[in-house]
């Protein structure tokens, strides 16, 4: 939205840019004080970022629940289910109005910092979809890639209990119950899975996209920020540090290093000491 005029006479913008860019935003558009900034961003520190820009502004949190991939270049498709969740305000009760007529599924939360957090834990899974380099039904079908994804969503919930943060229930599956059961073998989970999530063939991460479009991705302002915030409460993080470095480096080679779910597995355990432990060596153990 370039210049000073672009931003004027709006009630309410809806911010859906990458955290990184809100907070690289050189030239930003001009707003009156009493628009509303509803930050959609990912991650937990967009909305301090745009305080920054917009001093005068009320900003709030709102969430994007769904994937949403461009069909093509004037077609974007909802590839998995999931909601819009606003903070609760006069002007986003409003817009949820709007969007429920279109229909839209669309609500108003007063907890939204929980459920942000509920959204971060469900985007450790960024970093491995990522790193998998394949569309997310194809990842998330696959045993191996899970279990990683699971241990980075084990650290977040204990620094959730550290942040003294109940995460909000965004899924059919409480949060807490979440890891289990992305463990279970893969014929279990497909059972499930189809009664949890629809996922469209075509669905994948952004943050593949942006590796494999060799641009910068947000995975600091996912893992990372558990990592930084494990640190602050002297919670070790290793999954998630990991899977931070594999990124990374994947962003310096400009491509997804496609790795497999067994590959995955043994580049954590080589960075971080981690082991998956699967349920059959539990049972074998009992």
């Amino acid at each position: 939205m370039p210049g000073e005029e672009a931003g004027m006479g709006l009630d309410v913008v809806l911010v859906a840019l990458k955290t990184q860019h809100v907070a690289a935003m050189e030239n930003p558009p001009k707003f009156e004080k009493d628009t509303l900034l509803v930050s959609m961003c990912n991650g937990l520190d967009s909305v301090p970022f745009l305080q920054k820009i917009y001093p005068d502004n009320t900003i709030i949190h709102g969430m994007f629940g769904p994937n949403v991939i461009m069909a093509d270049p004037a077609t974007m498709v909802k590839a998995t289910s999931g909601r819009i969740l606003f903070d609760t305000h006069p002007l986003t009760q409003s817009l949820t109005a709007i969007f429920k007529s279109i229909p839209v599924e669309c609500d108003t939360v007063t907890n939204v910092v929980s459920v942000k957090w509920s959204k971060l834990l469900i985007n450790t899974n960024n970093a491995v979809n990522a790193l998998s380099g394949l569309p997310l039904g194809q990842q998330l079908r696959q045993q191996e890639y899970r279990m990683v994804w699971a241990a980075a969503y084990r650290e977040g919930v204990r620094i959730c209990a550290a942040e003294k943060i109940t995460p909000a229930k965004i899924t059919p599956v409480a949060p807490n119950i979440i890891p289990y059961t992305l463990e279970v073998p893969d014929y279990i989970f497909t059972r499930i899975a189809k009664q949890l999530v629809s996922v469209d063939e075509r669905a994948g991460s952004s943050m593949l996209e942006d590796v494999s479009g060799g641009r910068p991705t947000e995975v600091m302002h996912l893992n990372g920020v558990l990592v930084e915030l494990g640190a602050k409460h002297n919670i070790a993080t290793p999954v998630n540090s990991a899977l931070v470095a594999l990124v990374q480096e994947a962003e310096k080679n400009k491509c997804s290093p496609c790795l497999t779910g067994t590959e995955l597995q043994r580049k954590v355990e080589e960075l971080s000491g981690w082991k998956p432990v699967y349920y059959s060596s539990l049972c074998s153990v009992m």
